[in-house]
């Protein structure tokens, strides 16, 4: 049962660290952008390179052990968000898209922390997680601590600039 703790422990910061992160991204790639087109670009780089890296992530594991590839995830969030802070530090654009295609990879790897829960829970209970995990009720923790916006809050025409132009 410890496992089962740790492993959901594990999913949920590591699902909701990724929403604190990607609810961000634009809002600092808007301000770091050479060309307002280019603002959403690291918010569009994380799931390219959630996608990208699921499968070796997967063929990692099966070769090397899921303690071998959730260890190189975790190494993967931690250096991504550390080039998104050098990014904001420096105002470097391409740090920032650099950063978010760190943070997509760690989520490439922890996509797999539901499969884990799922090896060593009991087997009486594998039939109910599956049915929470088809009912989406997985997602009840992760969205209970999503930010929340406070209406007026975001001001997205700061200093008089256009989103367009």
């Amino acid at each position: 049962m410890r496992n089962i703790a740790f492993l959901f422990l594990c999913e949920a910061f590591s699902r909701t660290g990724s929403i604190v992160v990607l609810s961000s991204m634009a809002l600092v790639g808007r301000e770091l952008a050479p060309h307002a087109a280019l603002a959403t670009l690291p918010l569009a780089l994380a799931p390219v390179s959630t996608m990208l890296m699921t499968v070796p992530a997967a063929r990692l594991m099966q070769r090397r052990g899921r303690k071998v590839g959730f260890a190189l995830g975790a190494i993967l969030g931690v250096v991504g968000g550390l080039v998104g802070c050098a990014a904001l530090f420096n105002e470097d654009f391409v740090l920032l898209c650099m950063g978010a295609v760190g943070i997509g990879a760690v989520n490439g790897f922890s996509t797999y922390y539901r499969f884990a829960a799922a090896e060593v829970v009991d087997e009486s209970w594998t039939t109910r997680g599956r049915f929470c995990n088809l009912c989406g009720l997985e997602h009840d923790f992760e969205s209970a601590l999503k930010p929340k916006a406070i209406p007026g809050s975001l001001n997205l025409e700061k200093d008089n600039k256009s989103v367009h132009g």
